[in-house]
């Protein structure tokens, strides 16, 4: 552990906690465990690692006491690692408990995926695997006990998902506030990404994809890791950049925002709305006038911080992002800020435009005179054509007049055209090498795998939980008789 990581697991090791291990570093079964916190710019960093070739509890005991030596005892709010109690186990004993564990979301449902090969009905399959993902996202308390109860009864009720209904009973029904979204609302975390980014970049970076066999070169590649960590993190402090990613997701929020519709929103107070969509409605609650902390994660636009608004959405409460809805609610309170600056320099503004309006006609401007003066003619000659009945003479003379007219427009853009395929053809790089012919791929068929699961949508999701809470077994009941109308409805 050097310097900068022991300053970083004091300032940020308050907040959340994430551990977890990878193998096949090196070719004598040493495991490289992990110790990471996420910073102000929600970027994981590494701040402890230990090799070993045993995942004990015993093992993590004096990884842990190790760490404790150094930067004294650690008060975490939230600790993240895979499903092995032996991390937590250790941890408390060394440091005491936390208030919230959780499992990655991610180890959590690629186990569900796994053992959902017990169903084999494959139709009932997906089934399940819908059922799962709507109960696992629910967000009231009440309703997800609600919610549980009913789909572990369906579950051991029917003889094709009996099996997996046991193994979800055993394994995670005794344990939901590990793994549920209502368990974890607003801590910002969901998944052990951050670890696995980390050890994919140790790996096939700084390993060069490539077992090492003497265990000095592998900690020389951790340094070298934590080094270029140091530098990175100043440049984003000092520039204060944020990553790339992170800024994708505002934009593609900012962007989403723009379709929501404004009478769908509703003003609850001055810090408080209801959006209303198709299929739930959201709250949104604005927390700080000005955020006050070294807080980079902004929207330039709606000059917003991933601090300022609060929403009831999975997207805000789970993810910690800054969701669509945020986005939307923050611009209207912009244009509302905007408008009472207009108003306060309404007189002022009317000042101005009395003002040009008396000067001398020939002081204003000339291009502006030009255009105000071609509009009048037009407007005149419609006028005057709606008025007065023509000659056939007159007629062709005012058509050959128009023609000439129109004639002027179309020459200058036939110009235009030309010259940008001028250039167009000047800028060719005739040294530029052939794009390749695409190569051949497989058509074998391709065996089942989970990943052909799909998620449900947003009106399956509707429907599962309104099956599961009135008991229907017309819409959700997991039986022998397959009557699931929901799913056909949308197959």
């Amino acid at each position: 552990m050097t310097d900068f990581q022991k300053e970083m697991i004091k300032k940020y090791g308050k907040d959340k906690i994430c551990i977890d291990g990878t193998h096949g570093l090196n070719s004598y079964d040493f495991n490289l465990y992990s110790f990471l916190v996420v910073d102000e710019h929600k970027n994981g960093i590494p701040v402890a690692f230990c090799f070993s070739n045993r995942s004990t509890e015993e093992v993590f005991r004096i990884y842990f006491s190790a760490i404790k030596n150094a930067v004294g005892k650690i008060k975490t709010t939230t600790f993240m690692t895979d499903d092995a109690p032996a991390f937590y186990n250790a941890w408390s004993y060394v440091m005491g408990t936390v208030k919230n564990v959780l499992l990655c979301a991610w180890h959590v449902t690629r186990n569900w995926r796994q053992n959902l090969n017990k169903i084999k009905n494959p139709e009932k399959r997906k089934i399940v695997h819908k059922a799962l993902k709507a109960v696992n996202d629910e967000l009231c308390l009440k309703t997800f006990s609600n919610l549980m109860k009913q789909f572990i009864e369906d579950l051991l009720n029917d003889p094709d998902t009996s099996e997996f209904g046991k193994y979800f009973q055993q394994n995670y029904a005794q344990r939901p506030e590990k793994w549920a979204y209502c368990y974890r609302k607003g801590l910002g975390i969901n998944t052990n990404m951050y670890l696995e980014s980390l050890h994919k970049k140790i790996k096939y970076h700084y390993f060069d994809g490539k077992h090492t066999k003497r265990l000095d070169v592998a900690i020389d590649g951790l340094l070298k890791l934590v080094r270029d960590l140091i530098i990175q993190r100043l440049i984003k402090v000092t520039k204060k950049k944020i990553s790339s990613d992170k800024l994708s997701k505002i934009v593609n929020s900012h962007r989403l925002s723009l379709e929501i519709q404004s009478n769908r929103i509703e003003k609850l107070s001055d810090i408080k709305w209801k959006i209303e969509s198709n299929h739930s409605n959201y709250l949104i609650c604005k927390k700080e006038e000005e955020c006050h902390r070294l807080c980079n994660i902004k929207c330039t636009t709606c000059k917003i911080c991933i601090h300022s608004y609060t929403c009831t959405c999975v997207d805000s409460l789970i993810r910690g992002n800054i969701c669509k809805h945020i986005h939307k609610v923050a611009q209207m309170f912009l244009n509302d800020t905007r408008n009472e600056e207009i108003q306060e320099n309404l007189n002022q503004n009317d000042i101005l435009k009395e003002t040009f309006d008396v000067l001398p006609y020939s002081s204003k401007s000339a291009n502006n005179d030009g255009r105000e003066s071609k509009n009048r003619k037009i407007e005149s000659i419609l006028a005057l054509i709606d008025e007065h009945k023509c000659t056939p003479e007159e007629d062709n003379k005012i058509h050959r007049n128009l023609d000439s007219i129109l004639n002027i427009f179309y020459n200058k853009k036939e110009h235009n055209n030309k010259r940008i395929k001028m250039m167009e053809s000047s800028t060719t790089n005739i040294k530029k090498n052939m794009e390749k012919q695409l190569g051949y791929f497989s058509t074998r068929r391709k065996r089942f795998t989970a990943s052909t699961l799909k998620n449900p949508t947003t009106e399956e999701v509707n429907n599962i939980k309104e099956g599961l809470l009135l008991n229907s077994q017309e819409i959700t009941s997991i039986n022998t008789d397959f009557d699931h109308i929901y799913y056909n409805q949308n197959k």
